[in-house]
This record gives C-alpha cells, structure tokens and sequence, in this order.
C-alpha cells in the first residue's frame, strides 16, 4: 500500500502523540491568553504548568517534528 504523499495529520492527534513522546502539552491559548502572547495561538507546557513557548501552527508542527511525532510526509492540518 502506497504512503500518501502528504498526510494531514489533525491538531488534536499531534497534541496526543506530542503528550506521550515528551510528557508536555500543547494547548490552545484563549483570545485573552493570545493577546498577551503576542497574538499566539497555541503554548507548549511543561510538566510544572507553565507555558515554555507561544507560536502558531508552523510553529508547533515545527516542535512535533523536533521532537519526531510528526513523519516525514506529515503535516498539521489547520483546524476549521
């Protein structure tokens, strides 16, 4: 059976995968929370509660493919 050449992957299933390679989680930040992260949309948090890192949806595909939950001919599909 032929890999896909590009299968999108959704946030909810990347933020599974991220969860269990590394024991943090990515989260979505509220409009009140965006607004004081620079207009971020989501946060990588530590074990510990606090918020590491803001970004965008490049940015999270970035850490998950850092972090090797993400293949090669992955991406994150922007959510609706």
């Amino acid at each position: 059976m032929p890999i896909d050449p590009f299968k999108p992957i959704t946030y909810s299933a990347a933020r599974r995968r991220y969860k269990r390679a590394t024991g943090q989680s990515l989260c979505t930040l509220t409009a009140r929370e965006s607004e004081f992260h620079s207009g971020a949309k989501y946060a990588l948090v530590n074990k510990e509660g606090d918020i590491t890192a803001t970004g965008n949806i490049d940015t999270v595909e970035a850490w998950c493919r850092g972090e090797g939950v993400l293949m090669p001919h992955e991406f994150l599909k922007q959510a609706a």
